[in-house]
């Protein structure tokens, strides 16, 4: 047969054909796959060659099998897990910078109104200013106003505004004699005489200086020469504290007015003009000797004439809605009706 060359290559392990004489070719320790033994022989006579191909797959070792499952599990379980935690993590870190946020507009809101609340108040007796007024009074006004439009029953339900003007006497001997800290103490105490005796829908104002404004608020304009006999009580009850056991008794003097002054169906009388009012009612009882009250209130709540068409020949001035809008105007036709109340005796002075 003569001498034979055969070519062998397993596919999966080699990429060149191996060339020998051999019967026979050996691999030792083929790793897991799978793999295809090509061989091809040809004898030293022309024409004599034989091909062959043979496949086989090398499994793993069952112990590699065993840790790849393993393996493979603990990968999709971390995996998992993995993705789990990021979303929880990225959930908390939600919550808490929401949490943040939220705390900071709290903070926030607490401090925007503490700088209103401050912007409102009176530093040194913790009570309104006159800001805080002109914020409130324009719809206090409009309600009273309203309460006077409509059925009988209805103008009854009472909604008047009273404003009192306190001013303390003879408040500037206290700071000559003893010291401007020995008078604020005394504005402190009056305010807290003053907030002891409104009730808590009323408005009690610093108003500048040694004054103060209270308004009675859904009052009955009637009441208002027992309101002004209270805070002159108030005021005259007892000694003030100075500091240093010193004590010393002040009366007050008071000016009140109602709003609205005149019945809205003949009156333009405006909230500034009856505060007017009654700034000169504390003036006249400063002028009639101090420790007293003076309301300044209209002669008639209604018009003594029968109103004709506003404007037509004939028309009264007294029936003409824009005819009282000031307080010269209602002077000039003696339209002002003073109402006085005298004070008690303050308590005498000490030390």
């Amino acid at each position: 047969m003569g001498k034979v060359t055969c070519r062998y290559r397993l596919d999966g392990l080699q990429t060149e054909f191996t060339e020998t004489n051999l019967r026979e070719a050996r691999y030792s320790s083929l790793p897991a796959g799978n793999y295809t033994f090509q061989v091809t022989c040809e004898s030293a006579q022309p024409g004599q060659t034989i091909s062959g191909a043979s496949s086989f797959t090398v499994p793993p070792p069952w112990w590699q099998r065993w840790l790849t499952e393993i393996a493979g599990a603990g990968g999709v379980v971390l995996l998992v897990w993995g993705i789990l935690w990021s979303r929880y993590r990225d959930r908390r870190e939600n919550e808490r910078l929401e949490q943040a946020v939220a705390e900071r507009s709290a903070e926030l809101a607490r401090a925007n109104l503490e700088l209103q609340e401050a912007s409102l108040s009176d530093p040194l007796t913790g009570i309104r200013n006159r800001r805080f007024f002109r914020s409130m009074i324009e719809a206090d006004a409009s309600q009273a106003v309203r309460a006077y439009r409509g059925s009988e029953l209805y103008s009854r339900d009472h909604r008047d505004l009273i404003f009192f003007l306190v001013d303390i006497d003879h408040f500037k001997e206290v700071n000559d004699e003893y010291g401007h800290h020995a008078g604020d103490r005394v504005l402190v105490q009056i305010a807290q005489r003053l907030s002891s005796l409104v009730r808590e829908s009323d408005f009690l104002i610093r108003w500048g200086g040694e004054e103060f404004l209270v308004v009675c608020r859904s009052a009955d304009r009637g009441d208002g020469t027992l309101l002004a006999s209270r805070i002159l009580e108030a005021i005259n009850s007892a000694e003030f504290d100075l500091g240093n056991e010193r004590q010393l008794a002040r009366s007050c003097s008071v000016g009140w007015a109602a709003f609205p002054w005149l019945s809205p169906a003949f009156s333009n009388l405006a909230v500034d003009e009856v505060l007017r009012l009654a700034d000169r009612g504390l003036y006249l009882a400063k002028q009639h000797g101090r420790n007293q009250a003076v309301g300044l209130v209209p002669t008639t709540n209604t018009p003594t004439i029968s109103a004709p068409i506003p404007n037509a020949p004939g028309t009264n001035v007294l029936t003409r809605p824009d005819k009282y809008c000031c307080l010269e105007q209602l002077l000039e036709d003696n339209l002002i009706r003073e109402v006085r109340t005298a004070g008690g005796t303050a308590s005498a002075a000490a030390g």
